[in-house]
């Protein structure tokens, strides 16, 4: 809100912040964020089981705060895909049996995380103070992975056969590429405030910010992240950043499309080409093949709920094909262009934050080339994907 007040010197403009409940869901939500990405390394259930329960119910809050709000001033095409994305997930569900929704209740509540964000984050009251908040965590986060960057969890595998040491870094997390994730994302975070921030000593500590999660980036080794974090980096250093458009944005939508065909078409072509030393297939295309081996008429049309919610198959488009079908993918696509679109509509192309933040959202995207957590996983991978979004908005507000 901003009152105007008139001075002997003319104007006086005067920002009075009002925190709504659907704000304080959100950073709720960087809380238990944090629970999570402290708790997974350290091992302890109780914190990561709060910190999972505690993003959604924080989340369900803000999705109740904001949705009549929302809604009624969204382009109603939003609406009706989400609607129909719903409608095409209950009917997955009930095609896998009576019973599967409730078995499979907190995996699908997991994927709709995403979505529900996506269509809601764009009636933010409060952009700036939430995205000022989002540029806080993240320095915990960064605080958090440089701890543990130096400590003996740093190169830590737990493996088939046990707990191992890897080259790449970890972080004590699962893999290096879920390690990859979340350096990448807080990378994106810290170069957006690097070009937000006015203020020179905020400016040289997010590019220091940025620059050191950039290096624990490669240090993972995690080829998808890697790749796309070069890219940014260089399109950014080289002020590339505003030539960003249409084209770009189709290209990076159809990339996941192409790298799944390829897979599944051109798996054995593929056998001998080698990143960073590594053949592109590390055995994709196998399971990809196995998937569709078992494939039937429903199943391509609806998909296989039951078989496949809450499973990564290394590609977002194949893994919400393999639980929802056609049907589904068909709308899950139509929905995620809308909704980007939008974004891209009330982007102020003169902010360079503002253009890097979604170029971060098209990261999301393509990253689901090789693995489908950004976009189907929800909990934390979803959570922290979606603050990018917020990243892109516009903080002015109509008067």
């Amino acid at each position: 809100m901003i009152d105007r007040q008139p001075s002997g010197r003319g104007l006086v403009v005067q920002e009075k912040l009002i925190i709504r409940p659907a704000d304080c869901c959100l950073v709720v939500a960087l809380l238990c964020n944090f629970l999570v990405l402290l708790g997974e390394p350290l091992k302890n259930d109780s914190i990561v089981s709060l910190g999972s329960q505690g993003l959604i119910f924080s989340l369900f809050g803000f999705a109740l705060f904001q949705f009549i709000a929302v809604v009624k001033g969204q382009n109603a095409k939003n609406t009706y895909y989400f609607v129909a994305l719903i409608a095409s997930a209950v009917v997955s569900a009930l095609l896998s049996g009576p019973t599967a929704i409730l078995q499979k209740l907190i995996p699908l509540i997991c994927f709709f995380m995403l979505p529900v964000s996506l269509l809601l984050y764009k009636g933010i009251y409060n952009v700036r103070f939430i995205k000022n908040t989002i540029y806080r965590f993240n320095w915990v986060y960064t605080i958090l992975w440089t701890i543990l960057s130096f400590s003996s969890l740093s190169h830590v595998f737990y493996g088939e056969y046990g707990i191992e040491t890897i080259d790449a870094l970890t972080l004590g997390y699962a893999n290096p590429n879920q390690t990859g994730i979340y350096l990448m994302i807080s990378f994106i975070i810290a170069i957006c405030a690097f070009q937000r921030d006015i203020k020179k000593e905020y400016k040289v500590a997010y590019f220091v910010q940025g620059i050191w999660m950039f290096v624990l980036v490669c240090q993972t080794q995690s080829r998808t992240c890697i790749i796309i974090s070069v890219v940014i980096l260089l399109l950014w250093l080289f002020k590339k950043i505003d030539k960003i458009g249409h084209r770009f944005t189709v290209f990076c939508f159809v990339l996941p499309l192409l790298m799944a065909l390829l897979l599944l078409f051109g798996g054995d072509k593929i056998q001998d080409f080698l990143i960073f030393n590594e053949e592109l297939d590390t055995g994709r295309a196998n399971l990809f093949n196995s998937v569709a081996s078992r494939l039937t008429f429903s199943t391509v049309i609806f998909g296989n709920f039951a078989g496949w919610i809450g499973g990564n198959l290394h590609n977002s488009y194949f893994t919400i094909f393999a639980v929802f079908g056609m049907v589904g993918f068909i709308v899950y696509i139509a929905f995620l262009w809308k909704v980007v679109k939008d974004y891209y509509t009330q982007i102020d192309r003169k902010s360079p934050s503002a253009m890097l933040a979604y170029l971060g959202v098209l990261a999301v995207i393509v990253h689901g080339s090789t693995e489908s957590t950004l976009l189907t996983a929800g909990m934390v991978y979803g959570s922290l994907a979606s603050l990018i979004f917020i990243l892109t908005l516009n903080e002015d507000k109509p008067e």
